[in-house]
């Protein structure tokens, strides 16, 4: 029983590899893959859109005023 358990989880992964491959393929011969580059670019760029978001954030919530559209020269200086 557990012989042809593992046998059918065997054949299930080479055909779901064997499917992704063959889709692979397809894309890459009819061109529609995108460059490694651009996907590199695209990472990079979503990465600093997060780091910039989180940082806008965080100086929101510390309360100073920023350059990432804050209140930037609203606040009064102490004492006058």
């Amino acid at each position: 029983m557990a012989l042809c358990t593992a046998g059918a989880l065997i054949a299930g992964g080479v055909a779901i590899a064997a499917v992704t491959a063959v889709s692979w393929v397809y894309k890459y011969v009819t061109g529609r893959h995108p460059d490694v580059s651009q996907q590199l670019d695209s990472t990079r760029f979503r990465i600093q859109d997060v780091a910039n978001g989180m940082r806008c954030k965080a100086c929101d919530l510390a309360g100073f005023a920023s350059s990432y559209g804050g209140s930037a020269g609203t606040e009064a200086a102490p004492g006058a």
